[in-house]
């Protein structure tokens, strides 16, 4: 009896486990970009009744579960790519296929090749999915900040990107939060070559797993866990000119074994940059009118380094621990000029000549830690430090006389740390449920120290501002397909808190609970015929350098100054996006945006002199049409078209006693165009041109703006090895005016004069190269710069 027992357990345990076996690998093509919807064929060698079929996802992953070991078959079929059948013996509880390359497929008809063309974008769950090879695919695109200038819907003037029709972004790389400041993020794009990306997801409204809300470009790179220890890097030196000259050098270094990552990135960056924007005023002060002209001009020069080390462990249950540091360090030295003229009466009443010396060292520490579970549970932590001393020399000269001179020392210390779960499961028959939370909190102190003196060591006058911030989220949200109409509906419920300490008094700034709303409804009629309907509401918050009292001198005739009284403002956002043929798009938008904030001048009714403040508006509204036509001949010319017609409206009755309501209709063009010059040597010129017809910014009129841009990439040893000339702004467009004329209010002022600038690149790849920077977590700096 005891014999029986102990064989019918073998036998149970045997049948048990050999049902318990799974079968996984991913599928890619030529560019190692994963391909969706291939059709998996797993058919039993001892049993040809026993089939098994898969469908490979996004990412060209695919799996079979609860299998018997022994011998199979496997069939690929993709009508985009050569068929393919091969031999699987599973022997193990997981059998890893690895990485299967699929051959691209053509049809030979005569003297006549048809080759397939996949899909540029597709839509789901609210998302636009670019395919990132062919947004590459025969172009000079080197690294991410490229490709993304070539996405439908983005348009890239100089190093900024902007999402057609949407007022505010965020960049999120792997989905998540990249809270750099712009110079940064964009400095990060450059250094990821484009055969990391995998594709670029574009949602008018991410949903609120992501830790954000409204519109976010997604920027998704590979898996490079291998299956044996190698070690990639890229090298790149930049040369610049414009007025003056600069270089930026950064290499990327990655180590990867099957259970571990580990990437570093350094860059380093030398410059000078020009400043120089002339400014005329009339200014009605007194019974008088005054007329002052500005020659502004002087110089930055900017050293900034940047380093990012992150490790990423991918444990037995496939559950992964990652953990990045990203630092930044910038040391800044300013010189400003300026010379006054002023007339009364258009008589000559006075000329000061202003100096200022600005010396700034400022650094930012960032810890990331983020936890992955198997389950579907993200769990992450988040601090940074930041901190930008600076020091102002200040002089007035009037006709070589000195007149004001002193000495300023501020700066601005910043903790902030944000901690964040979420979990997405599937309930049965196509739902899928996901909720979550998310807590902030903050404190920032400004100092700001006075020496009438600037040899002086005992300070003349001190003003220090502190904040603190928190804010807490709760969310759930709901996934679901209904045949062609899939939905994608999210609510949180959001308390926001915050008080300030002024010298002379404390008070809370704001103390609110708002509910928000994201929605994303999805009709395909067919997949040449697809329509989107997005719907985001979210908050901003003014910088936390606006909110302080204090004021700085700019020049003789202009200062800068803090408002403690700024608002929030909320911001309601929807999209209806048509798509075509899965490569033509049709878009309108909306946006509004009450308590809408942006820095404005003045010119004072009590010192002759205009202010420039943040304030908030009634509101702000946009709305507008945007189409976007690609087209291709060949394998000679790729291009893209782009037209922006839209309508802007803001409103403000509380102006220093000039209402306002002011409207302008304008438009935005934009053509990219890629030429094939050779394939051997590999040669191809890039050519991109925008041009905007106008705009308004409270009761500033902005003229109209244009950029036209070529460069020249040649690709060579292996393709490990590329040299790019490219020249931006040739014509320099980028020159506007902006204008005030409106009730008493006149002056105007040239800006952008500097923005043709040659970029001279040089970049080698080794060990095939294609880094993974791990899911990227960087510091929310957002809030962090100065406004003046």
């Amino acid at each position: 009896m005891k014999n029986l027992f102990i064989i019918l357990f073998l036998s149970i345990s045997s049948v048990l486990w050999s049902q318990n076996c799974s079968l996984t690998g991913m599928l890619v093509d030529e560019s190692s970009s994963g391909v969706e919807a291939t059709v998996c064929i797993l058919v039993s060698v001892n049993d040809s009744t026993n089939i098994e079929t898969a469908l490979s996802n996004e990412t060209g992953s695919f799996s079979f579960e609860n299998l018997k070991n022994g011998k199979y078959i496997l069939y690929l079929q993709h009508m985009a790519f050569v068929h393919q059948n091969r031999d699987v013996i599973i022997t193990e509880a997981q059998a890893d296929l690895g990485t299967i390359v699929l051959d691209a497929s053509s049809t030979q008809l005569g003297d006549v090749v048809i080759k397939r063309e996949r899909p540029i974008v597709k839509s789901e769950n609210g998302r636009l999915i670019y395919d990132a090879s062919l947004l590459s695919k025969d172009k000079a695109i080197s690294n991410a900040f490229d490709m993304l200038r070539d996405v439908p819907g983005i348009i890239a003037t100089g190093d900024k990107i902007e999402l057609v029709g949407m007022s505010k972004y965020t960049i999120l790389i792997n989905g998540q939060i990249t809270g750099m400041s712009f110079e940064q993020l964009m400095a990060t794009l450059k250094s990821i070559p484009a055969s990391r990306v995998t594709k670029v997801e574009i949602m008018y409204s991410a949903p609120p797993q992501y830790n954000i809300r409204g519109a976010a470009i997604n920027v998704e790179l590979k898996d490079d866990m291998t299956d044996l220890p190698s070690l990639q890097g890229q090298g790149t030196m930049e040369y610049r000119q414009a007025h003056y000259a600069g270089l930026m050098t950064n290499a990327n270094i990655l180590y990867t074994k099957p259970s571990f990552v580990f990437d570093m990135n350094i860059s380093l960056d030398k410059g000078k940059s020009l400043k120089d924007d002339p400014m005329f005023a009339r200014h009605q002060f007194q019974n008088n009118e005054y007329e002052i002209t500005q020659q502004n001009g002087g110089y930055n020069n900017n050293s900034a380094w940047n380093a990012r080390l992150g490790a990423t462990f991918k444990l037995s249950n496939k559950d992964q621990l990652r953990l990045i540091y990203n630092g930044n360090f910038n040391s800044i030295n300013a010189k400003r000029t300026t010379n006054a003229l002023f007339l009364e009466n258009g008589e000559f009443y006075k000329s000061i000549d202003s100096r200022s010396r600005i010396a700034t060292d400022s650094y930012l520490h960032n810890i990331n830690a983020e936890y992955n579970s198997h389950r579907g549970i993200i769990a992450g932590a988040d601090y940074t430090n930041y901190e930008d001393p600076t020091t102002q020399y200040y002089e007035d000269y009037d006709i070589h006389v000195l007149e004001n001179a002193y000495r300023t020392e501020t700066s601005q210390k910043i903790g902030k740390a944000t901690f964040y779960a979420n979990q997405t499961v599937s309930a049965g028959e196509g739902w899928e449920i996901n909720y979550g939370l998310n807590f902030s909190m903050s404190r920032s102190r400004s100092q700001y120290e006075y020496f009438k003196n600037s040899e002086n060591a005992i300070v003349d006058s001190l003003s220090n501002t502190k904040q603190k911030e928190s804010a807490a989220s709760l969310f759930t949200g709901v996934t679901k397909s209904f045949g062609k109409l899939s939905t994608q509906i999210s609510f949180s419920a959001n308390k926001f808190k915050s008080t300030i300490d002024l010298p002379d008094e404390s008070k809370t700034l704001w103390n609110d609970f708002q509910p928000f709303l994201n929605a994303n409804l999805t009709y395909t009629h067919n997949p040449n015929r697809i329509l989107q309907l997005s719907f985001s509401s979210d908050i901003e918050y003014p910088s936390y350098w606006a909110l302080s009292p204090n004021i700085w001198q700019i020049n003789a005739y202009s200062v800068s100054k803090g408002n403690p009284e700024l608002k929030y403002t909320r911001t309601y956002e929807t999209q209806a996006v048509f798509i075509i043929n899965q490569k033509y798009v049709v878009m309108g938008y909306y946006n509004y945006k009450p308590n809408y904030s942006v820095q404005l001048p003045y010119q004072s009714d009590d010192r002759l002199e205009t202010v420039f403040q943040v304030v908030n508006l009634d509101y702000r509204k946009m709305y507008g049409l945007v189409y976007i036509h690609p087209l291709k001949i060949e394998n000679i010319w790729d291009s893209k078209a782009t037209v922006n017609l839209f309508r802007l409206e803001e409103k403000d009755d509380s102006f220093h006693g000039i209402p306002y309501n002011r409207f302008i209709n304008s438009f935005q063009v934009a053509l990219n165009n890629t030429f094939n010059i050779s394939s051997k040597p590999n040669l191809k010129l890039d050519v991109a041109g925008t041009y905007t017809y106008g705009a308004i910014q409270g009761v500033y009129d902005i003229g109209h703006m244009s950029d036209v841009t070529a460069g020249l990439r040649w690709l060579f040893l292996n393709d490990n090895a590329e040299l790019i000339a490219r020249v931006q702004d040739i014509f320099k467009g980028n020159a506007a005016t902006v204008k005030v004329n409106y009730a008493d209010q006149y002056s105007s002022m040239r800006t952008g004069l500097d923005s043709r600038i040659l970029r001279l690149s040089f970049i080698y790849r080794f060990g095939n190269y294609k880094n993974k920077k791990s899911k990227e977590e960087t510091p929310d700096t957002s809030r962090f710069n100065r406004g003046n």
